[in-house]
Protein backbone atom coordinates (compact mmCIF):
# COMPACT_ATOMS: atom_id res chain seq x y z
CA UNK A 1 0.00 0.00 0.00
CA UNK A 2 1.32 3.46 -0.91
CA UNK A 3 2.49 5.39 2.08
CA UNK A 4 0.91 8.83 1.80
CA UNK A 5 2.53 10.61 4.72
CA UNK A 6 5.02 10.17 7.52
CA UNK A 7 5.40 11.16 11.13
CA UNK A 8 6.38 14.83 11.17
CA UNK A 9 10.14 15.35 11.47
CA UNK A 10 12.24 18.17 12.83
CA UNK A 11 15.31 18.46 10.60
CA UNK A 12 18.20 20.64 11.63
CA UNK A 13 18.48 23.56 9.24
CA UNK A 14 21.66 25.63 9.25
CA UNK A 15 21.37 29.27 8.24
CA UNK A 16 24.03 31.43 6.60
CA UNK A 17 25.82 33.37 9.38
CA UNK A 18 25.03 37.05 9.24
CA UNK A 19 22.83 36.36 6.18
CA UNK A 20 26.02 36.55 4.08
CA UNK A 21 25.93 34.13 1.13
CA UNK A 22 29.14 33.65 -0.91
CA UNK A 23 28.61 32.08 -4.33
CA UNK A 24 30.19 31.00 -7.61
CA UNK A 25 28.43 30.66 -10.95
CA UNK A 26 29.42 27.70 -13.11
CA UNK A 27 26.25 27.09 -15.12
CA UNK A 28 26.90 26.14 -18.74
CA UNK A 29 24.81 28.92 -20.29
CA UNK A 30 23.97 32.59 -20.01
CA UNK A 31 23.50 33.34 -16.32
CA UNK A 32 21.22 36.36 -16.70
CA UNK A 33 18.22 34.53 -15.22
CA UNK A 34 20.30 33.41 -12.26
CA UNK A 35 21.66 36.87 -11.63
CA UNK A 36 18.13 38.26 -11.68
CA UNK A 37 17.14 35.75 -8.99
CA UNK A 38 20.13 36.68 -6.84
CA UNK A 39 19.29 40.36 -7.28
CA UNK A 40 15.69 39.74 -6.15
CA UNK A 41 16.96 38.25 -2.88
CA UNK A 42 19.41 41.08 -2.32
CA UNK A 43 16.59 43.58 -2.85
CA UNK A 44 14.85 42.15 0.21
CA UNK A 45 17.46 43.95 2.31
CA UNK A 46 18.12 40.82 4.36
CA UNK A 47 20.83 38.98 2.42
CA UNK A 48 24.25 39.93 1.17
CA UNK A 49 25.37 37.72 -1.73
CA UNK A 50 29.12 37.90 -2.35
CA UNK A 51 30.65 36.64 -5.58
CA UNK A 52 33.50 34.38 -4.47
CA UNK A 53 36.80 34.89 -6.28
CA UNK A 54 40.22 33.28 -6.25
CA UNK A 55 41.37 36.04 -3.90
CA UNK A 56 38.55 35.36 -1.41
CA UNK A 57 38.28 31.56 -1.56
CA UNK A 58 40.07 31.12 1.78
CA UNK A 59 37.82 33.68 3.41
CA UNK A 60 34.70 31.86 2.17
CA UNK A 61 35.19 28.07 2.41
CA UNK A 62 31.40 27.61 2.54
CA UNK A 63 29.58 28.86 -0.54
CA UNK A 64 26.87 28.16 -3.10
CA UNK A 65 28.17 26.68 -6.33
CA UNK A 66 25.62 27.12 -9.12
CA UNK A 67 26.06 24.36 -11.70
CA UNK A 68 24.17 22.82 -14.60
CA UNK A 69 22.39 19.60 -13.60
CA UNK A 70 19.82 17.08 -14.78
CA UNK A 71 17.25 18.49 -12.36
CA UNK A 72 16.69 21.63 -10.35
CA UNK A 73 17.97 20.83 -6.88
CA UNK A 74 19.34 22.36 -3.70
CA UNK A 75 19.98 21.27 -0.14
CA UNK A 76 17.96 23.04 2.53
CA UNK A 77 20.02 25.62 4.38
CA UNK A 78 23.81 25.83 4.59
CA UNK A 79 25.40 22.42 4.07
CA UNK A 80 29.01 23.58 4.12
CA UNK A 81 31.85 23.51 1.62
CA UNK A 82 31.17 23.84 -2.09
CA UNK A 83 27.39 23.45 -1.88
CA UNK A 84 25.89 22.71 -5.28
CA UNK A 85 22.70 24.31 -6.49
CA UNK A 86 21.77 22.46 -9.67
CA UNK A 87 19.82 24.14 -12.46
CA UNK A 88 18.68 22.43 -15.66
CA UNK A 89 19.45 23.92 -19.09
CA UNK A 90 16.85 26.55 -19.92
CA UNK A 91 16.02 27.27 -16.26
CA UNK A 92 14.03 30.41 -15.50
CA UNK A 93 14.46 33.13 -12.92
CA UNK A 94 11.59 31.49 -11.02
CA UNK A 95 13.38 28.13 -10.96
CA UNK A 96 16.47 29.82 -9.54
CA UNK A 97 14.39 31.73 -6.96
CA UNK A 98 12.92 28.43 -5.76
CA UNK A 99 16.23 26.61 -5.42
CA UNK A 100 17.98 29.55 -3.78
CA UNK A 101 15.07 29.66 -1.35
CA UNK A 102 15.91 26.10 -0.32
CA UNK A 103 19.61 26.95 0.02
CA UNK A 104 18.69 29.83 2.33
CA UNK A 105 16.71 27.49 4.59
CA UNK A 106 13.11 27.50 3.35
CA UNK A 107 11.23 24.23 2.85
CA UNK A 108 8.37 23.49 0.47
CA UNK A 109 5.31 25.43 1.58
CA UNK A 110 3.00 22.50 0.82
CA UNK A 111 5.00 20.32 3.27
CA UNK A 112 4.20 22.48 6.28
CA UNK A 113 2.57 20.75 9.24
CA UNK A 114 -0.59 22.82 8.77
CA UNK A 115 -0.93 22.27 5.01
CA UNK A 116 -3.95 19.97 5.24
CA UNK A 117 -6.02 22.96 6.32
CA UNK A 118 -5.30 24.68 3.00
CA UNK A 119 -4.59 22.08 0.32
CA UNK A 120 -5.55 18.53 -0.54
CA UNK A 121 -2.77 16.17 -1.65
CA UNK A 122 -3.98 13.68 -4.27
CA UNK A 123 -1.64 10.81 -3.47
CA UNK A 124 -3.19 8.55 -6.09
CA UNK A 125 -1.96 10.88 -8.84
CA UNK A 126 1.63 11.34 -7.64
CA UNK A 127 4.53 9.49 -9.24
CA UNK A 128 5.70 6.95 -6.68
CA UNK A 129 9.28 8.23 -6.88
CA UNK A 130 8.12 11.70 -5.81
CA UNK A 131 6.08 10.81 -2.72
CA UNK A 132 8.76 12.32 -0.48
CA UNK A 133 8.23 15.68 -2.22
CA UNK A 134 4.80 15.89 -0.59
CA UNK A 135 5.59 14.47 2.85
CA UNK A 136 4.28 16.69 5.63
CA UNK A 137 6.85 17.79 8.21
CA UNK A 138 7.00 20.06 11.19
CA UNK A 139 9.73 22.51 10.27
CA UNK A 140 9.89 24.66 13.37
CA UNK A 141 11.26 28.12 12.55
CA UNK A 142 11.10 27.39 8.81
CA UNK A 143 7.29 27.63 9.08
CA UNK A 144 6.96 31.37 9.11
CA UNK A 145 3.78 33.39 8.95
CA UNK A 146 0.45 32.37 7.42
CA UNK A 147 0.19 29.61 4.83
CA UNK A 148 1.10 31.04 1.44
CA UNK A 149 -0.36 29.52 -1.72
CA UNK A 150 1.52 32.07 -3.82
CA UNK A 151 4.89 31.27 -2.27
CA UNK A 152 7.80 30.65 -4.62
CA UNK A 153 8.30 27.52 -2.46
CA UNK A 154 4.84 26.04 -3.20
CA UNK A 155 4.17 23.39 -5.86
CA UNK A 156 1.57 23.83 -8.57
CA UNK A 157 -1.46 21.61 -9.11
CA UNK A 158 0.36 19.23 -11.47
CA UNK A 159 3.86 18.84 -10.06
CA UNK A 160 5.01 15.20 -10.28
CA UNK A 161 1.71 13.95 -11.68
CA UNK A 162 1.85 10.44 -13.09
CA UNK A 163 -1.38 10.63 -15.05
CA UNK A 164 -2.05 14.27 -15.87
CA UNK A 165 -4.42 14.72 -12.93
CA UNK A 166 -3.89 17.12 -10.06
CA UNK A 167 -1.47 16.23 -7.28
CA UNK A 168 -2.14 19.25 -5.08
CA UNK A 169 -5.18 21.50 -5.04
CA UNK A 170 -6.32 24.34 -2.79
CA UNK A 171 -9.35 23.89 -0.60
CA UNK A 172 -12.35 26.14 -1.21
CA UNK A 173 -11.65 28.42 1.74
CA UNK A 174 -8.09 28.98 0.54
CA UNK A 175 -8.66 29.70 -3.15
CA UNK A 176 -9.36 33.45 -3.29
CA UNK A 177 -8.13 33.56 -6.88
CA UNK A 178 -4.49 33.02 -5.90
CA UNK A 179 -1.98 31.53 -8.31
CA UNK A 180 -0.67 28.47 -6.52
CA UNK A 181 2.82 27.32 -7.44
CA UNK A 182 3.83 30.44 -9.36
CA UNK A 183 7.45 30.72 -10.51
CA UNK A 184 7.55 34.40 -11.38
CA UNK A 185 8.56 36.27 -8.25
CA UNK A 186 8.97 36.25 -4.50
CA UNK A 187 5.56 36.94 -2.99
CA UNK A 188 5.06 39.55 -0.29
CA UNK A 189 4.69 36.79 2.29
CA UNK A 190 7.92 35.18 1.03
CA UNK A 191 9.72 38.42 1.79
CA UNK A 192 8.25 38.43 5.30
CA UNK A 193 9.15 34.77 5.86
CA UNK A 194 12.79 35.22 4.84
CA UNK A 195 13.04 38.28 7.04
CA UNK A 196 11.72 36.37 10.05
CA UNK A 197 13.93 33.36 9.35
CA UNK A 198 17.07 35.52 9.33
CA UNK A 199 16.02 38.08 11.89
CA UNK A 200 18.63 37.01 14.42
CA UNK A 201 21.36 36.53 11.81
CA UNK A 202 21.14 40.07 10.46
CA UNK A 203 21.40 41.45 14.00
CA UNK A 204 24.81 39.88 14.53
Amino acid sequence: MMRTDETPKVPKIELWPGAVVPYQIEVAEDCGELQQAIDRYQELGTFKFILRSRDSEYEFPDYLRFVTGKRNFSYIGKAGGAQEVQLVPGFTTGNALHEIGHALGRVHEHCRSDRDEYVTIRWENIDRHAIVEFTRHWMGPAELGPYNLESIMHYSKLNFTKNGSRTCEPKEAARNGLLMGQRKQLSDLDAVAFGKLYEQEVQR
